[in-house]
């Protein structure tokens, strides 16, 4: 779903990876995949979805006031069970176990 920009119209455009003119999860996996070339769950944005992110995770499970390298897939703002199952989906990614 699209979200409300509260702030700079500049920086509402530099988010709306696909100009269609709302922030969604459309422009998140354009931003993740395309432009970073990775997948949910690379916390470290190393390319590899590994133990190493796993680790980043839970270490903040249940944690809020977070963000994407304390494990944060989804952006909500918490590290919790949707997390873990975004990395859990491409866990070996980029490292020749995917």
């Amino acid at each position: 779903s699209a979200a409300a920009w509260p702030g700079d119209p500049a920086e509402f455009a530099r988010a709306d990876m696909d100009a269609d003119a709302t922030v969604s999860q459309a422009d998140a996996d354009i931003l993740i995949r395309d432009v970073l070339g990775t997948e949910y769950g690379d916390f470290d944005l190393n390319r590899k979805v590994d133990f190493a992110d796993f680790l980043l995770l839970t270490a903040n499970f249940g944690k809020t006031n977070v963000g994407w390298s304390q494990g944060d897939a989804n952006a909500d703002g918490e590290v919790d069970f949707s997390d873990f199952l975004a990395l859990a989906a491409v866990f070996g990614f980029g490292t020749g176990d995917d």
